[in-house]
């Protein structure tokens, strides 16, 4: 099952998320795709969209790590990234990217 998270300001999609189960390990979820209109950028509308996913995540039994792919040269979303904690590695399959991974907690 794919889910998607949309952003939107008085019915105009300003973002999207979009997420699901990692196939073959059900203790993980991949962001296959999130993007924030570019007049709306820098204005947290990405970091609300991805905490929302780390935190519907962490409601789960168990909570499931978030994973994601990023272009080593998209420096804005690198920046959210480290903004919000999330781990980064070179993607080994792939030079071109790194991998994010998060291990969400749910709220005590």
């Amino acid at each position: 099952e794919i889910d998607i998270l949309v952003a939107d300001d008085v019915r105009v999609v300003v973002g999207t998320v979009v997420f699901g189960p990692d196939p073959g390990f059900d203790d993980r979820v991949i962001i296959y795709s999130l993007g924030v209109a570019l007049p709306r950028q820098r204005q947290g509308i990405g970091t609300l969209l991805k905490q929302t996913v780390m935190s519907e995540n962490a409601a789960r039994r168990p909570p499931r790590s978030v994973i994601s792919e990023v272009h080593r040269n998209n420096y804005r979303m690198i920046r959210l990234n480290d903004k919000l904690g999330v781990g980064k590695e070179p993607d080994p399959t792939n030079g071109e990217y790194l991998l994010t991974v998060v291990t969400v907690e749910p709220d005590e």
